[in-house]
């Protein structure tokens, strides 16, 4: 009984200490409303903004406070661009355990010596993060893996760690963040951290992955060893490519690699992302170190920190964000409600929908030199919300959480481009020919007459809508909410009329390979051809 009191009373007097230096390092960065008797004021950080001085609190405080900073970083909702990406500049790096602890820790966990399965354990991690660090190595069959590991030791100085972060509260007063937000923040932090020590979970979450590489061309899942993982150990293939800065730095040297062109990086990132968060099982809500980019292009998503969003929920989003990319305010709110909650003083929805009307993005030029980009409108209406007393659920906050890391890491790559606007629309024009694809594919015709003729009739406006957004070079303001009347364009009615004509000719081939033209195929054919070679010429000719 004696001890115990005795590491009470110890954990205690650690505690008051932690919070007295806490205290003295938030007067330090001038983030205390109040005057500091144990701060006399040199040395302060003149004229940083209120970014780099909390970016310089959370990095002296320690590891813990360091990974809450980056965590905060994707919290758009509740920090602006600018110092989101102040935040998310702090080094995510906790010191690694010793190469013989890891050793000992895969025996435990494998039930007999590292030695017995890993011809080669690197002793340096690739990366050590609060409670989980990886390795690279190479098992005794030859394969590459990659080591992730569990470091329970950590859990309890984290814990302690995590009690005191609710001291920051009057930092974040300063600016201007509601009352409860800390504690909600703090709260998703400590189970963000659960997550990524749910190992089993995150090898679930990768043989999802590996379902959607099949269909989508740009993305491969490294292959999970079931047989060498455990709650606490995760082995994984290492597909091989390089970690995506590499790629830029090869390609600089060797123009034509596909995986070195950081416009074309960015945007196929942004795919790839937007892919899974609005079309797949799985997709990430962090893109760590371990995202890589193989030579031809493709891309290795994080094996951990991966979020599996309800169908449901998929699909309103992606009408949300269409909503936005398309400027159609009230449909983006309404899609936006669906996955907030109001708080009790929170505004009505129509003075909401009043906002949303009128937003205009982020301008401070730490996101875009326009401030117009796709992200900064999806930004904007995540802060109105927030302001306006609607809080994100779970969902939506991985959602957001992951769109900023996308949004991020793509405006490293290619500033001065919209890639997370080329990214959508690429998706959305292989989503309407994949959705044609399926109407008239063999076995698929039966009872989707109707709904391939709704989608032929579809084709033309959105595939103008998609040109004419392209051509603009990303959305407009959103504050436009009655845009005029666009004057119809020939050349992109010309297109859509070429689309018509493919499509037509697919359908075409269909009936005669199901043998439901029998006689009949070339006469209507010839027809076909001459009425839609006859729109041809006339819109040519208008053109002119």
């Amino acid at each position: 009984m004696i001890s115990t009191q005795s590491r009470r009373a110890g954990r205690s007097e650690a505690e008051r200490r932690r919070r007295r230096e806490i205290e003295r390092c938030l007067a330090r960065w001038e983030l205390l409303r109040r005057p500091h008797p144990l701060y006399s004021g040199a040395g302060g950080p003149a004229g940083a903004g209120l970014g780099r001085r909390l970016r310089g609190v959370l990095e002296e405080l320690g590891p813990v406070f360091s990974a809450f900073g980056v965590y905060l970083a994707s919290r758009i909702d509740l920090v602006t661009a600018s110092d989101a990406l102040e935040l998310a500049a702090i080094p995510d790096r906790t010191m690694p355990l010793p190469a013989a602890a890891v050793s000992e820790r895969i025996a435990a966990e494998l039930g007999h010596a590292a030695g017995d399965r890993f011809a080669v354990l690197e002793e340096a991690p690739c990366e050590s993060r609060l409670l989980v660090q990886m390795h690279a190595a190479r098992l005794t069959s030859g394969e590459p893996v990659f080591v992730h590991l569990v470091r329970p030791e950590a859990g309890e100085e984290v814990e302690l760690e995590l009690e005191l972060l609710p001291s920051l509260a009057e930092a974040l007063a300063v600016q201007g963040w509601p009352e409860a937000a800390l504690g909600e923040a703090v709260d998703d932090f400590r189970r963000d951290l659960l997550q990524q020590t749910d190992l089993l979970a995150a090898a679930r979450s990768l043989e999802l992955l590996a379902g959607d590489a099949a269909t989508c061309g740009r993305l491969v899942a490294p292959r999970v060893y079931r047989e060498l993982t455990t709650s606490r150990l995760l082995i994984v293939a290492d597909v091989g490519g390089v970690p995506l800065g590499a790629a830029v730095r090869m390609g600089a040297s060797r123009p034509w690699d596909p995986a070195g062109d950081p416009r074309e990086l960015a945007r196929s990132l942004c795919f790839v992302w937007l892919h899974q968060a609005l079309m797949g099982r799985a997709f990430p809500v962090e893109l760590r170190g371990d995202l890589r980019v193989l030579p031809d292009g493709r891309i290795a998503l994080p094996t951990t920190g991966l979020a599996l969003p309800p169908v449901t929920v998929q699909a309103n989003l992606r009408a949300f964000v269409i909503a936005v990319a398309t400027r159609e305010p009230d449909e983006a709110c309404t899609c936006l409600l669906r996955e907030l909650a109001a708080a009790d003083d929170a505004l009505p929805e129509e003075q909401l929908r009043l906002h949303l009307r009128q937003i205009v993005p982020f301008r401070d030029g730490a996101w875009s030199a326009s401030g117009e980009s796709l992200a900064e409108h999806l930004f904007v209406y995540a802060r109105i919300a927030r302001a306006s007393g609607y809080r994100p659920r779970f969902h939506l906050l991985a959602f957001y959480r992951g769109l900023f890391a996308a949004a991020a890491a793509a405006r490293r790559l290619a500033p001065e481009r919209d890639s997370l606007y080329d990214g959508l629309q690429e998706l959305r024009v292989l989503t309407s020919f994949s959705q044609v694809h399926d109407a008239i594919s063999p076995g698929g015709w039966s009872g989707q007459l109707d709904r391939y003729a709704a989608l032929m009739a579809a084709l033309p406006q959105r595939l103008d809508e998609l040109l004419t957004l392209a051509a603009e070079g990303g959305v407009r303001p959103a504050a436009e909410t009655a845009p005029p009347r666009r004057a119809e364009s020939p050349h992109l009615v010309l297109a859509a009329s070429l689309l018509v004509l493919a499509a037509s000719a697919l359908l075409l081939h269909h009936f005669v390979q199901a043998g439901a033209l029998a006689g009949r195929g070339e006469t209507i054919a010839a027809t076909l051809f001459l009425a839609v070679g006859g729109i041809l010429l006339w819109n040519m000719a208008r053109s002119r």
